[in-house]
């Protein structure tokens, strides 16, 4: 019969819960109980952090009793504070305290767990002919990071410069496209973890530097895996022991070099020498002793929190008791008073401001009045919440709103009214505004009205937002409606940016597809094929289309297996990634209709594997 255990969760994220309880599901049942809970487990909280909710990091100590046993659960390099916690599970070993403290691999501890089960098996399989993998290179080093915060990260990218061109792809130091540098928002949003092996398979080295340096222990992040994935030679910085859980003979590192000049004369001579870069990648990511290690690594820490679990709970306690632990206790709670007081008396002033903005934007003002305002309210965007801006962009006083009703009042051009239409219809930052589409369609109806879409020059984004807009239904501004939808993006023609151009076809076979009308939806995807704009996030669509079971021509069929086959999916036993549980399940659903659908129409055969 299991132990039944009540336990409550502090910054912890879904996936990391999910690890834990199911790891010690056999021994115990959990039950999530808020108010009286006998044990809390507590992530690193480096969230409160990036949020800027520094003052909330420990509130778990004003919420949970004093005979609560506390086990801290290491994500990010921050360490625990052995006077507030009882337990830690660590990637640090260079604290002893007995059994208090468990020192775990990444791969035991649930960090990679939302990267898919299989990671630890995919570092261990045989890897490809080295000549092969050069052959395929075409760039010599990436950089992919998007905070600063770490002047070594920076200096070893501008030593590695000296050399060759290094590609850095994120925010930090971009030298591919300034212009759109990638986001923390975007970064999130799709399968970053896979999009950054893509994004690194193309080199020959990766820069694989960590947020913070950890001078001893097990501390690794993805940096280091995601180059190995990628089959580029790791350049690390870090953790100077990176080598007790990776093969040190498979990558470089820094650590190993009195300085990074001499790091450099390492890189340049692998560099040249194509025999000694494929026997380095020759080399195994970890030897047969750190697999053996790695993977018993995750019986241990269960046994270590089998243990806690098991005793009384008064002998489960570790941390301190007494006078001065008290004292320190709660000291910390009543700075976390005074900091959440402190926060609160922050707010801004929202009735105040829009009051402000409102009377100088009554009347006419002149355009340098409306410019001033508009910077304005760009830089307040910045210093609000979500949760504040949307207050102060209310329907009573809405200062933006305003704002660009003068804006388009001001403008006579119909291409420039787009502009501003599309601005609230997305919610443009330029206008230090939020997306607001029934004004943006409103705006657009009075444009169509117009006779703006029977315009030759008419801007392409206006027929796309207009069958967008169609396509879904702005209530009460406007009704579904997918046959204006399908008109508008047709119009759409080859002269129009590219992105615009994928969307128009993208929205074109969701609404083909929305019709039951397949034949028409497969001629609509091989245009966007053809039309060498097919992004990654599409593959998920080709998945919907075909897996309908409709009838392929044979060319439909061989651009499906190539496009298959361009994004990894070029045999059968590929499609473990369509259908792990880290997609929803509709999507697991379409993944293998698609997958029978191919395999009755044969185009999966035994050449093809």
């Amino acid at each position: 019969m299991r132990k039944t255990i009540r336990v409550n969760t502090y910054y912890l994220a879904d996936w990391m819960r999910r690890y834990y309880f199911e790891l010690l599901g056999e021994q115990f049942e959990f039950i999530e109980d808020l108010s009286n809970p006998e044990y809390v487990l507590i992530g690193a909280n480096q969230t409160n952090y990036l949020r800027g909710d520094e003052y909330i990091a420990n509130r778990f100590l004003l919420d949970v009793p004093d005979s609560t046993i506390r086990i801290y659960l290491q994500h990010e390099a921050v360490g625990f504070d052995t006077t507030l916690y009882d337990y830690a599970v660590l990637f640090s070993d260079d604290l002893k305290l007995d059994d208090r403290v468990f020192f775990a691999n990444f791969f035991s501890a649930g960090y990679f767990q939302p990267l898919g089960n299989d990671l630890f098996e995919r570092l261990n399989k045989p890897k490809a002919d080295p000549r092969l993998l050069l052959s395929e290179k075409t760039a010599f080093c990436n950089f992919v990071y998007s905070h600063g915060g770490v002047p070594e990260r920076e200096e070893l990218f501008r030593t590695l410069s000296k050399h060759r061109f290094v590609e850095s792809h994120g925010k930090l130091l971009n030298n591919i496209n300034p212009e759109e540098k990638a986001s923390a928002e975007t970064h999130f949003r799709g399968n970053w973890f896979e999009e950054g092996i893509d994004i690194k398979s193309k080199s020959k080295f990766s820069i694989a530097s960590e947020n913070a340096l950890h001078p001893k222990g097990y501390y690794l992040s993805e940096k280091i895996v995601t180059a190995m994935l990628a089959n580029t030679i790791p350049i690390y910085w870090g953790n100077p022991e990176a080598g007790r859980i990776f093969n040190s003979r498979a990558f470089i590192n820094c650590h190993d070099y009195a300085s990074f000049d001499e790091l450099l004369e390492r890189v340049i001579e692998i560099d040249r020498n194509d025999e000694l870069w494929c026997e380095i990648m020759s080399e195994p990511w970890m030897t047969p002793e750190q697999y053996r290690d790695a993977a018993s690594n995750q019986d241990r820490l269960k046994q270590f929190l089998v243990n806690i679990f098991s005793q009384p709970l008064p002998a489960a306690r570790r941390r301190p008791r007494g006078f001065w632990a008290g004292r320190f206790e709660n000291t910390t709670k009543k700075l976390l008073v005074d900091a959440a007081n402190y926060r609160r008396q922050q707010q801004i002033n929202i009735p105040a401001l829009q009051k402000k903005y409102m009377g100088r934007l009554a009347g006419n003002p002149g355009v340098a009045q409306i410019e001033l305002v508009s910077s304005e309210l760009r830089l307040l965007r910045k210093r609000m919440k979500d949760e504040q801006w949307q207050k102060f962009l209310n329907l009573e006083a809405n200062p933006s709103a305003r704002l660009m009703e003068l804006m388009v009042a001001s403008e006579k051009q119909s291409a420039a009214k787009v502009k501003l239409a599309i601005a609230f219809y997305d919610g443009g930052q330029k206008w230090g505004i939020e997306s607001n589409r029934a004004l943006g369609v409103r705006l657009l109806r009075e444009l169509v009205e117009g006779g703006i879409l029977e315009s030759p020059r008419c801007p392409s984004k206006a027929y796309l937002y207009w069958g967008m807009a169609n396509m879904t239904g702005i209530v009460p501004v406007l009704a579904r409606n997918p046959e204006v939808a399908l008109a508008c993006f047709t119009k759409i023609n080859d002269r129009a940016p590219e992105k615009v151009r994928n969307l128009a076809i993208h929205h074109k076979i969701v609404i083909l597809l929305q019709e039951n009308q397949f034949e028409l939806a497969g001629q609509a995807f091989t245009e966007l094929v053809l039309s060498q704009s097919l992004k990654k996030s599409q593959v998920p669509l080709l998945v919907d289309l075909l897996g309908q079971r409709a009838e392929l021509s044979k060319s439909q069929r061989e651009l499906a297996c190539s496009i298959l086959k361009n994004k990894g999916t070029k045999d059968v036993m590929n499609w473990k990634k369509l259908t792990s549980r880290k997609f929803p399940w509709r999507f697991r659903w379409s993944a293998w209709k698609f997958l029978k659908n191919l395999q009755a129409q044969g185009c999966f055969t035994s050449n093809s594997r």
